[in-house]
């Protein structure tokens, strides 16, 4: 299924997510307010050129899960996706967040994997008490934290609109680190095109 979305689809490349997150749930019951910025970067098979695609994200909840989030997080993932959305398009998208740090985003137009970093403001706390002479306190809440973070699994609804998107010349994706990208791209897109091709026959 992945084969395929990566064939029909014409961008691949990386994005990265800065979020403010307010997130508390159990089983069953729970609450989720999320914004922040996203930047995805990649290459377009079609057009072979790059992009570099500015989004604004808003999270709020799909399932709840375990999790008790408060603070900035960050995300890094690998995406395929249509890099012709232009400023003032939605992606309406399903984020989900899995124990330790795997995160997936899947929907129309978008599918991505990585993982996912946060700073709960109870880590920051147990910071401030170790740095001002109470180390056991400290460390005691960080480390709870940290613990309830690595078992953390919920998903939510996610709204990513366009806020600026450019075409970026390969050569200039070169000279900025992404020259490897295009020649896997240019490789990948000619196996999920065969991929394509297979499905076409054999439902014909």
């Amino acid at each position: 299924q992945n084969s395929t979305s990566i064939a029909r689809t014409n961008g691949l490349g990386m994005t990265f997510v800065g979020n403010l997150m307010f997130n508390s749930s159990v089983p069953k019951w729970g609450v989720v307010w999320g914004r922040g910025v996203s930047i995805d970067i990649g290459v377009n098979f079609k057009s072979e050129t790059g992009y570099v695609r500015i989004n604004r994200d808003q999270h709020r909840l799909r399932t709840p899960g375990l999790s008790f989030d408060v603070g900035p997080m960050f995300d890094a993932l690998i995406h395929v996706t249509d890099p012709e959305l232009e400023a003032g398009q939605e992606m309406n998208l399903t984020h989900v967040k899995l124990p330790m740090i795997g995160c997936f985003r899947y929907g129309e137009n978008f599918r991505g994997w990585g993982m996912q970093l946060g700073f709960h403001v109870f880590e920051m706390l147990g910071a401030w008490l170790t740095i001002t002479g109470r180390p056991v306190e400290g460390t005691t809440l960080i480390a709870g934290t940290r613990a309830v973070g690595m078992a953390t699994i919920y998903s939510t609804n996610l709204n990513r609109r366009v806020i600026e998107s450019y075409s970026v010349s390969e050569k200039a994706m070169r000279r900025l680190g992404f020259g490897k990208l295009f020649e896997l791209s240019r490789q990948l897109h000619q196996s999920c095109n065969s991929i394509l091709e297979s499905e076409s026959h054999s439902e014909g």
